[in-house]
């Protein structure tokens, strides 16, 4: 979705975004283990948050941490961030990556998935620059932005009528182990969670939305065919966030497999 990583303000909000609870690293990666001396990858980087997270964590474990994303934007952005903690960058297509066979012993992945047009063939990518017995790591939400119902009739309708149109998968948490299986991964792992909001975490997911929403516009309009539905359509969501009577939940599902 080349409007997203080619958007200047996407940065900002990847970093904001990781603040939460219901982003939090911390229990994101509480299945990864990380041994010493590994050389690890976090696919499609974004701003680098979770490289920095590992390397501060993780300060005497003598790793080597990469990051690759295929928006050189986004990589100049994490590299300004991350200068001090020694990390490199290297901008790559995750359907193609321009990574030897058996570089790795671990490859994250965070919030990238819904993304690909065959992620079929990005999982066997990520086992093919895996050493043996390396890990895939991936993190992904299923229901995201759709797990949403309102008295609002209209706005319901918009919501299947974009889920129709939009071209990304945010159900695609659900479908991790099987990516992982059929690309010929063993041991594999999954956890779920599921994550609601009220008080301040819906404060903070609120201005997390609306940065989002600001960010997809353009295809917004084009979705609906007018500035006026997409208008109205973002200030309904919006507003509709903040109705306690209203459902809104997300499914955070956590796989891992063995190359």
């Amino acid at each position: 979705m080349t409007y997203i990583l080619e958007d200047q303000k996407e940065f900002q909000r990847l970093e904001k975004q990781s603040t939460p609870k219901d982003y939090s690293l911390e229990s994101e990666l509480e299945y990864l283990v990380v041994d010493d001396n590994k050389t690890l990858l976090d696919a499609g980087c974004g701003s680098g948050v979770l490289l920095r997270y590992l390397r501060e964590h993780y300060r005497n474990r003598n790793l080597t941490l990469v990051g690759c994303d295929q928006s050189e934007l986004r990589l100049q952005q994490a590299k300004k961030v991350c200068g001090k903690h020694d990390i490199k960058f290297q901008q790559t297509e995750l359907h193609n990556i321009s990574f030897q066979e058996s570089t790795f012993d671990i490859v994250t992945c965070r919030y990238v998935y819904e993304y690909f047009t065959d992620p079929f063939q990005v999982s066997n990518e990520f086992f093919r620059i895996l050493k043996s017995n390396g890990v895939l790591y991936l993190i992904d939400f299923d229901g995201i932005f759709f797990n949403f119902f309102t008295s609002n009739k209209i706005l319901n309708n918009d919501l299947e009528f974009l889920h129709k149109k939009i071209g990304i998968d945010l159900f695609v948490g659900r479908k991790l182990p099987i990516f992982l299986k059929m690309s010929g991964f063993k041991n594999i792992n999954w956890k779920i969670t599921t994550h609601t909001f009220s008080g301040d975490e819906l404060f903070k997911e609120h201005q997390n939305m609306h940065q989002r929403l600001e960010t997809i516009y353009p295809v917004l309009v084009d979705i609906f065919g007018s500035n006026i539905r997409a208008e109205n359509f973002v200030e309904s969501y919006l507003r509709e966030m903040t109705n306690e009577e209203n459902t809104l939940f997300y499914n955070k599902i956590i796989a891992w497999g063995q190359r």
